[in-house]
């Protein structure tokens, strides 16, 4: 069930292949049972809900998913993507800020979020863009980068990017 959801993480995000991640996701949630990974593998769904769009959907499952006892912090970082992009696209400033902070808590205390917390950082900034915060998304970035200055490879690069992304709204 990990490797399923490591490949379906991979097929949507980084491949950008939607229905292939779906339906490898949808999948193995249909035959896992355990509850601790259901509830990270809904995280994750709850994640690709709101990067697909389905914003209220999202939202309220990853809501759901951050007041579970158990999730691990992979988790908390895959549900807090989908509460941060549906927070972001409804316009509701306080809980991106509240949740993204749960976010990058649960990210630093992981082994397997780090990766995965630059995606919570890119909604993050693009809130605060969106809602006239530009100081605020500049500090965002500047964290981020500050973090990868001496990591070289893809992590520095989307240290760049999240920049980038700031420098657009100033």
């Amino acid at each position: 069930a990990q490797v399923a959801g490591v490949r379906a993480g991979n097929l949507f995000w980084p491949l950008g292949r939607a229905a292939q991640a779906e339906y490898v996701l949808d999948t193995t949630l249909a035959a896992v049972h355990n509850a601790d990974v259901r509830a990270l593998l809904t995280a994750m769904r709850a994640a690709f809900d709101t990067s697909l769009g389905r914003s209220k959907q999202g939202l309220t499952a990853g809501q759901r998913l951050l007041a579970h006892p158990k999730l691990n912090d992979q988790g908390v970082v895959l549900a807090a993507i989908a509460v941060v992009g549906g927070a972001m696209g409804l316009g509701q400033v306080e809980e991106v800020r509240r949740v993204a902070g749960l976010a990058y808590q649960a990210a630093a205390r992981s082994f397997d979020a780090g990766v995965i917390r630059f995606g919570i950082s890119d909604l993050h900034i693009l809130a605060m863009r969106l809602s006239g915060h530009v100081q605020e998304a500049e500090r965002i970035a500047q964290q981020r980068r500050a973090e990868t200055e001496d990591t070289p490879g893809p992590p520095q690069l989307m240290g760049l990017v999240l920049s980038g992304q700031a420098d657009l709204a100033a």
